[in-house]
């Protein structure tokens, strides 16, 4: 409540949250989703709750938090809609790290607009929009975590909820408060012990029914085996750590040196390394890709806030106060590129188009041609389906309405062209065109219409699709 009072008695954060708001809103509102999102909306849109929970989950790689959230939305609302709840949710994340978050009041200024904050977790419509919200919720309970256990539990078993990555900070969070709770448990009153425990136990109870609901099965087409190459570890952690921080291999890692020293120091090093090393393994084993970086970086800024409160050792208190100075003067730097990627993808996604999705639905509801023969070819093309209320697609799931890519079948490009060629479909959607306009025979090209996946302060993919009709098809 103090910290709720404070925030609306100082007119800079107030200005800062609505400027937050009104910022990432406009964002939002030119913001085409691409095949990502639209993939979240029509699992939930097109699948019962038991189906959702206890069977598509297993081939999509995430907990069930995220569609619960779409659920009801994806079934009463119209997709465009979409943004809406990213919004809300960025939104509620930013109102809680300024108004309870330690941070030296330049930072808190500054933070909302780095570039996951503002863009990559805000904008874009996926799970990671809840990690801020449920991680800056944790950093406030932390310090008193053994007596509001059930509380921090809860926070710990929503993040398990929300991702495989964050299921793995949960779990380092809470294997490191088992750890703290052995070895204090002589100094702590019994009924504080039974009750840290029983929240243990409920917790890793939780985090075994995640594991067992996306536990992937042997059809599987995506992110198949693990890769336990040494070598490839330690080229994934220090790409993950440099791109984090800086993009620049040197600045990263004084950067990263600074903070490992200055969190030991103030005896949190812990509450780092024992998440993000975990995540780097997972990465190099499973998969990795560049947005999740904005997940250690979060683990950062988690730690960070909980050091601010921990009290370093007397003996190193001079040490201290130098290495806080660059710490504080990293953290400085690290928000400054941020700023600049998050302004950078602003302004590419506010004037350009993120994905085609949109604008290819719009061209075939104009032109009348979605009760045609259409085939898609790739799983970026799923961006288009959320715009109609059904499955247009008739090579997708074959027999079945649900409009989401099915990860269960092996879709190689070779048969499906082959499929084309002999089912003469009337309209060919192709996404990321760049090599096989040449291998449709008896098509004409209508377009190709233009997406990017802006990525800092450039372009990460090519969203583009393109449309091929049947020669003498036209238009109802």
């Amino acid at each position: 409540m103090k910290g709720f009072k404070q925030f609306f008695r100082d007119p800079a954060l107030v200005v800062v949250f609505i400027s937050y708001c009104l910022l990432v809103a406009v964002t939002i509102g030119k913001h085409e989703p691409w095949a990502d999102e639209a993939q979240s909306w029509l699992l939930a849109r097109d699948s019962s709750f038991s189906d959702l929970v206890f069977n598509k989950l297993r081939y999509n790689g995430h907990p069930m938090l995220w569609y619960l959230i779409l659920f009801l939305p994806s079934k009463f609302l119209s997709y465009n809609y979409l943004g809406i709840i990213p919004w809300t949710l960025s939104s509620f994340g930013i109102f809680v790290f300024l108004t309870y978050s330690p941070f030296p009041k330049i930072f808190k200024i500054i933070f909302p607009f780095s570039y996951f904050l503002f863009f990559q977790y805000s904008i874009i419509a996926r799970s990671y929009v809840l990690l801020p919200v449920f991680l800056f919720l944790s950093a406030q309970v932390y310090k008193e975590k053994f007596s509001k256990i059930y509380l921090f539990t809860v926070l710990q078993i929503l993040l398990a909820f929300t991702s495989i990555f964050s299921l793995i900070i949960a779990v380092s969070t809470m294997a490191i408060h088992t750890a703290e709770l052995m070895v204090n448990r002589k100094k702590i009153k019994a009924r504080v012990v039974r009750k840290n425990t029983l929240a243990l136990l409920v917790f890793f109870t939780s985090a075994v029914l995640v594991m067992l609901q996306i536990w992937p099965p042997s059809d599987l087409q995506f992110a198949q085996g693990f890769n336990l190459n040494p070598i490839r570890l330690f080229a994934v952690g220090l790409k993950v750590l440099t791109a984090t921080f800086s993009e620049n291999i040197y600045l990263s890692l004084i950067f990263l040196i600074v903070s490992l020293y200055w969190f030991k120091l103030r005896k949190a090093l812990g509450l780092f390394v024992i998440p993000v090393t975990s995540i780097i393994v997972f990465f190099s084993a499973k998969y990795y890709s560049v947005w999740h970086q904005g997940i250690i970086f979060l683990i950062w800024m988690l730690v960070y806030w909980v050091a601010i409160g921990n009290v370093p050792s007397r003996r190193d208190f001079k040490v201290e106060t130098l290495v806080r100075r660059m710490m504080h003067f990293s953290l400085f730097i690290v928000l400054l590129i941020q700023i600049f990627w998050a302004f950078s993808s602003f302004f590419s996604d506010y004037l350009g188009p993120y994905s085609a999705g949109k604008a290819v639905a719009n061209y075939i509801k104009q032109n009348k041609m979605q009760d045609k023969k259409i085939y898609a070819v790739s799983y970026w093309t799923v961006s288009v389906l959320p715009y109609f209320a059904n499955n247009i697609f008739a090579n997708y799931t074959p027999g079945e309405n649900p409009s989401f890519w099915a990860w269960s079948l092996k879709k190689d490009p070779d048969s499906i062209y082959r499929e084309i060629e002999d089912q003469k479909p009337d309209l060919v959607i192709v996404a990321r065109p760049n090599t096989i306009s040449n291998r449709l025979t008896g098509y004409s090209l209508v377009g190709v219409y233009e997406g990017s996946l802006y990525w800092k302060d450039g372009i990460k993919e090519n969203n583009d699709i393109a449309i091929f009709r049947k020669e003498g098809v036209g238009a109802d």
